[in-house]
This record gives C-alpha cells, sequence and structure tokens, in this order.
C-alpha cells in the first residue's frame, strides 16, 4: 500500500536535485538530533590522546583534535548550532525583508525611495564586514550572532517583496478592495502577501545556506561565543594542524559543504517547481 503524500511534496520528489538534498538534509538532522546521544561524550571532553587520525583508534572514529576532544561529538554538536543559526537568521532576514519590502513597496513616492536607498547602503556594504562588526559591538552570545547574521541578511528579501509589491498594488483586485474599504493593513497581509509567499519562501532555503556560512567564517575568526563549540571555531583551531591533521579542518569542512549544498539544492527545487506551476496556470 503506497503513501498518500500531498501533491506538493509529491511534486517536489520527482525533482531528481530535491531528492538529493532532502537526503542530505535528512543525514544532517539525524547527525544534530541523534548524533550526541550516539557518541555519548561532550564535546569540550579531552577524552582521549591528541591527534589520533579517524579510524586510528575505536573510541574516536574521527578522530581526535591538537587538545584531544572527540572531532565525531564536536561534529555532532556544531550541526545543532549550525542549523539553529541558519534557520533562525533566516527567519529574522525574512521578516525583516518582508515588512521593509511590503512597506516601501506600497506606498511607494518618498517611502519607497527612502526603503530603496537603505537596501541599497546594507547592500553597498559587504555583509559579513557589517556581521563582524554587529558581532564585534554586541555581547558574546549565541544571540548576538543569530541577530548579526539576520541583521545583515534581508536585503535580497526586502528588494523582492518591493518589487512585487511595486506590480500587485494597482492590480484589480487591490482596487477592488480600497473600493469596498479595506485598510492598508488588511490589504497588505489579505490581499498582496499571499501572492508574495512563494518567491519567498523559495529565496528562505538559500538564506539559511549562506547564514550557515557566514556563521562558519565568524567561528573560524574566534569571534563565535567562546563557550560555543562550532564548525567554523573546529576549522578556525585547528588550522595551525593543517599539513600534518588535515582531517581536523576537513571534517567540519565537509559537513558545512554538505549542509549548505542542502538547503542550496532545496532552494533550486522549490524555485523550479514554482517555475512549473506559473507555466502551467498560464
Amino acid at each position: 500500500m503506497g503513501v498518500n503524500l500531498p501533491p506538493t511534496l509529491r511534486r517536489l520528489l520527482g525533482i531528481p536535485v530535491a531528492r538529493v538534498g532532502l537526503a542530505l538534509m535528512a543525514l544532517v538532522l539525524a547527525t544534530a538530533l541523534l548524533g550526541p546521544w550516539l557518541v555519548g561524550r561532550d564535546a569540550w571532553d579531552l577524552a582521549g590522546p591528541p591527534l589520533l587520525w579517524p579510524g586510528q583508534d575505536g573510541r574516536f572514529p574521527l578522530g581526535t583534535d591538537s587538545l584531544g576532544r572527540d572531532l565525531a561529538a564536536g561534529l555532532a554538536g556544531g550541526a545543532a548550532v549550525s542549523l539553529a543559526i541558519g534557520i533562525v537568521s533566516a527567519l529574522i532576514a525574512a521578516l525583516l525583508g518582508t515588512l521593509i519590502g511590503a512597506v516601501g513597496g506600497y506606498y511607494g513616492g518618498a517611502v519607497e525611495h527612502l526603503f530603496g536607498r537603505v537596501t541599497d547602503l546594507f547592500q553597498t556594504v559587504p555583509p559579513f564586514i557589517l556581521a563582524v562588526v554587529t558581532v564585534a559591538a554586541l555581547p558574546p552570545s549565541l544571540t548576538s550572532v543569530v541577530v548579526a547574521i539576520g541583521a545583515v541578511s534581508w536585503p535580497a528579501t526586502a528588494r523582492l517583496v518591493r518589487t512585487r509589491f511595486l506590480v500587485l498594488r494597482e492590480s484589480e483586485f487591490v482596487l477592488a478592495g480600497r473600493m469596498i474599504g479595506m485598510g492598508d493593513i488588511r490589504l497588505i497581509t489579505t490581499q498582496i502577501l499571499p501572492s508574495v509567499l512563494p518567491p519567498i519562501i523559495v529565496l528562505t532555503p538559500l538564506t539559511v545556506g549562506t547564514a550557515i556560512q557566514t556563521e562558519a567564517a565568524l567561528g573560524f575568526l574566534g569571534l563565535s561565543p567562546p563557550d560555543l563549540l562550532t564548525w567554523g571555531k573546529m576549522i578556525g583551531e585547528g588550522r595551525e594542524q593543517l599539513l600534518d591533521a588535515w582531517y581536523i579542518c576537513g571534517l567540519p569542512g565537509l559537513a558545512i559543504m554538505t549542509t549548505v549544498l542542502a538547503f542550496n539544492l532545496l532552494g533550486e527545487s522549490l524555485n523550479r517547481l514554482m517555475a512549473a506551476g506559473a507555466r502551467e496556470g498560464r
């Protein structure tokens, strides 16, 4: 007896790259949820001899770093941290970008000009530089990292939403809503925003991937919270042993690449799905 999947999910699974992306994402989620329990060891514990290569000792299947910490425990703990930072930062960026883009695109004129210049200003300065400055200015914590990444990741969403709102605000259904007395907030939230949600949904997984890369770069530079062991911090701490123990950097680097690839493939698959739906609706 076959599983009765929702039509959208069934169409998504019909895209080969989507199946690959979802499989990789399932692997990362399993690592984050089950990894710490399977390893049974804290990532900070000096659990064994330093610089054990993967497979050299059965107690440490992925080896140890220069301090004797279990790399498997670090990768498992880093998976949960990276997913949390990436997803929450992307949601902040989506909400902030949607708000700024919707207000600017709906009202137009001076409001649109002001919000457009603010968006251009944020896009002129490299987002990573802004993230570094923001993290340095805030108290060192997981919340500071999430807020910093989310605060520099919204311009792409804002430009997308603003462009859509500029087109849709003069649509017949919006004009009809004004004629029957709908207020601006109601028009924005119930009439225009539902039509803008699909491209926002497509963009969000890509934003998650970018946020994970940004967090890894911050961790590599030592700007992540000192009590938080992240994949980027693992790479930063292992760079001195890059020539004689490359696996210390290589394993977390592979984890970052796999996670980012999973979200990028999902975003690309959603884009294909939306494009196919738009062609069928013509």
